[in-house]
């Protein structure tokens, strides 16, 4: 052991003695190995007592406590807050809680009031002014159909507005934009209807609308389209006839609708004419015709007279 600790010294005077200036190495080679490695170690715990020490001052080691003579002076003068030195024309506007969402009946009331500005402005030949207004209470129906998804009659609201839409874009001339929206409807009341077959008022809704999208195709000489809109009208007309026997406006429904088949001059023309003759008969005696269909069942019994 005792020769280690002679080889570490040795080792250590002789790097020294490399890296020492002269006046050091002067010293170092007057002393014995054992003495200079003696010296390195007394060195090095100096060395570490005084990192020790300056790590307990930067880590709070030596703090002392705060005595009342010592506690900081509050000042006197406080600077004014940025704040309130700010141009009173740039402020923040004042941040207003969120409305609560309307409620149906409040959409409901905007969407009478939207559709009833837009038969207004149609009366006074504004026609993108109604569109514009119909648009809103389509908007304010489907909103209301959204607040109540199982309510048939906010869903009858919808095809109302899309409806109007539909008319009111036709006046102004915009055929495909009123197609489209007669399209809508149908595709919402056929849903309707296919829940409630029974339903007069959903089926009366859904012939309208195909005699609207019959007509307008019949109108740019689509009857294929036209047949086939007024068929399943005819249909429809049909079967509520049955349902409701003492109805008779079904009766004219479907006298109007042979009449329409009939327009289209396809060899079938004739017999649509003569049903539509037929049925206009049927109110004729029981006294619940009308003064148009009166006229209209002397022209029917002049062209098939004549025919």
């Amino acid at each position: 052991m005792p020769e280690q600790i002679e080889t570490i010294a040795e080792n250590i005077r002789a790097q020294i003695l490399a890296l020492a200036p002269d006046s050091v190495r002067a010293t170092v080679e007057s002393l014995p190995a054992v003495a200079v490695l003696g010296a390195v170690a007394a060195v090095a715990l100096i060395l570490l007592w005084v990192i020790l020490a300056l790590l307990g001052a930067v880590f709070g080691g030596g703090k002392k406590k705060m005595e009342p003579d010592d506690a900081p002076v509050e000042a006197t003068f406080r600077p004014e807050s940025p704040r309130r030195n700010r141009d009173p024309s740039r402020a923040e506007p004042a941040r207003s809680l969120p409305s609560a969402p309307a409620s149906p009946g409040d959409l409901r009331a905007r969407f009478d009031d939207a559709l009833a500005r837009g038969d207004r402005l149609a009366q006074s030949n504004d026609h993108a002014g109604s569109v514009n207004a119909y648009k809103q209470g389509l908007d304010f129906a489907r909103q209301v159909a959204f607040a109540q998804p199982e309510s048939l009659d906010a869903q009858r609201l919808v095809a109302k507005a899309l409806h109007k839409v539909g008319d009111g874009s036709a006046r102004a001339g915009e055929g495909q934009v009123a197609r489209q929206h007669h399209e809508q409807a149908l595709v919402l009341l056929r849903r309707m209807y296919g829940g409630n077959q029974r339903d007069p008022g959903v089926a009366r809704e859904l012939a309208v609308t195909l005699e609207r999208l019959g007509a307008a195709a019949a109108a740019v000489g689509d009857r294929a389209n036209a047949r086939q809109a007024f068929e399943e009208e005819l249909r429809i007309a049909n079967s509520m006839a049955s349902q409701e026997t003492s109805d008779l406006s079904w009766v004219r429904f479907k006298a109007v609708v042979h009449i329409m088949l009939g327009n289209l001059n396809d060899p079938d023309s004739r017999a649509h004419y003569e049903q539509a003759r037929q049925l206009f008969e049927t109110l004729e005696r029981s006294g619940s015709i009308q003064s148009q269909d009166s006229q209209t069942l002397q022209q029917l019994r002049g062209v098939l007279g004549a025919a």
